[in-house]
């Protein structure tokens, strides 16, 4: 077993106290988590791609988002609208991801599943 000298171990012991302390007014100042409501319904919508139906429109609305990238909690540049809805056997997950110019996303093909530079929505339960 390696031992470090004392001096050693008191520093880095300050040092992990001076951090834990730098970062709790951060930590305590973060947001609370938002929440997202779904929407029971009595029949499974069309995975068509089209959000038509008036399941879709009974739904509320989930548009309150915020950037990652490039900053961090500032607005989003683009509108997102996203609605969940579930019945017995699942959860739906429905978004209109709009664009104030359409011609410009992103239109690369990849293999299913794959990466591709393109405009995506990643669904998180936690």
């Amino acid at each position: 077993m390696h031992r470090h000298p004392p001096g050693l171990r008191a520093s880095l012991a300050a040092l992990s106290l001076l951090a834990l302390a730098a970062l709790a007014p951060a930590a305590a100042a973060q947001p609370s988590p938002k929440t997202a409501v779904a929407k029971r319904v009595n029949r499974a919508p069309t995975i068509d791609g089209r959000m038509d139906e008036p399941i879709w429109a009974t739904a509320t609305a989930i548009d309150d988002f915020e950037q990652l990238r490039p900053t961090p909690g500032a607005p989003p540049s683009e509108r997102t609208r996203v609605y969940i809805t579930y019945d017995h056997d699942a959860i739906y997950v429905g978004a209109r991801m709009l664009r104030a110019d359409p011609a410009s996303i992103p239109r690369m093909m990849s293999r299913r599943d794959g990466s591709a530079n393109a405009e995506k929505i990643t669904v998180v339960f936690d």
